[in-house]
């Protein structure tokens, strides 16, 4: 149909009132477009451990078959690090792990599933930078179904007046060590994480290492998408998820698949996490 003209974003709290639809129209009209001409995204903001209510969005969004495109927003990740110790920590996709399990679960219905989206490494509520903040050397990496936070330590130290920018070399040998790491020919990201850790390049700035998380971010988020869609339905609901890619250093393996008569799309869904987090590692646990 053409490349996209417009894109239409509306907070699914709006959805709930009854006077949506005639404002989507008055916007639409005044563009001077369809909904099939547009893309409607739905910003869900902050996303933890209760899944968006899929099933109401859909049910809620006017046009929700004619859109060109419709797409859900979440965002799970921390609003910050302060608190988060020195080390390598972990922190679930929470936003991912919903989005997947009810894909999985509609697509041998005629539901049609809105395309997954996020707010990257950041926070889904943007928030200006403290002025005079002093930043750590800190690497955020998206795994499957977590992220991988190699917290450094500040970047400025106050009480001698030196700079710890080199802590990023180290920091970014410990995850390209990692089984996680995708290898340097996976992104631009991952080929900067690996230059940074053999240490060919500077070891950068906050800004240059937000960039190489998000390249990654973005890169595995589309390839993870592109799975879902691409597999059959019925291989969906069969088999049990696999165990994340840390399952070597000392996480559980996931459970045997299930047979039987399924539960509703719900249930199944809370199954599929449950599965998910029995394989995490035990730092994820509260």
């Amino acid at each position: 149909m053409g490349p996209l003209r417009f894109a239409l974003r509306v907070d699914h709290s709006e959805l709930d009132k009854d006077d949506t639809s005639d404002r989507i129209d008055l916007v639409l009209h005044e563009l001077g477009v369809s909904p099939l001409e547009t893309c409607l995204l739905v910003d869900h903001g902050v996303t933890d451990a209760t899944p968006p209510d899929y099933e109401w969005l859909a049910d809620h969004v006017p046009y929700m078959a004619t859109w060109k495109e419709s797409v859900v927003v979440a965002g799970s990740f921390l609003r910050d690090l302060d608190g988060l110790p020195v080390g390598t920590r972990f922190h679930i996709r929470w936003d991912w792990l919903h989005w997947e399990s009810w894909a999985r679960v509609i697509r041998h219905t005629s539901t049609r599933p809105p395309i997954y989206s996020d707010y990257t490494i950041q926070h889904a509520i943007f928030r200006e930078p403290v002025v005079g903040s002093n930043p750590t050397a800190s690497i955020r990496y998206a795994a499957g179904d977590y992220w991988v936070i190699v917290r450094g330590e500040a970047l400025w130290n106050r009480r001698k007046q030196e700079s710890r920018y080199r802590q990023y070399f180290g920091n970014a040998r410990l995850l390209a060590d990692r089984d996680e790491f995708k290898g340097a020919p996976y992104s631009f990201g991952d080929r900067y994480i690996s230059e940074v850790a053999r240490q060919r390049t500077g070891p950068g700035t906050p800004t240059t290492w937000l960039a190489a998380g998000m390249n990654h971010h973005i890169t595995l988020a589309a390839r993870q998408t592109k799975e879902v869609a691409a597999v059959e339905p019925f291989l969906f609901a069969h088999r049990a998820p696999a165990p994340p890619s840390s399952r070597a250093r000392g996480a559980p393996a996931a459970s045997s698949p299930r047979s039987g008569p399924w539960p509703d799309a719900r249930a199944l869904d809370d199954i599929a996490l449950e599965d998910r987090l029995r394989a995490a590692p035990a730092c994820w646990r509260p």
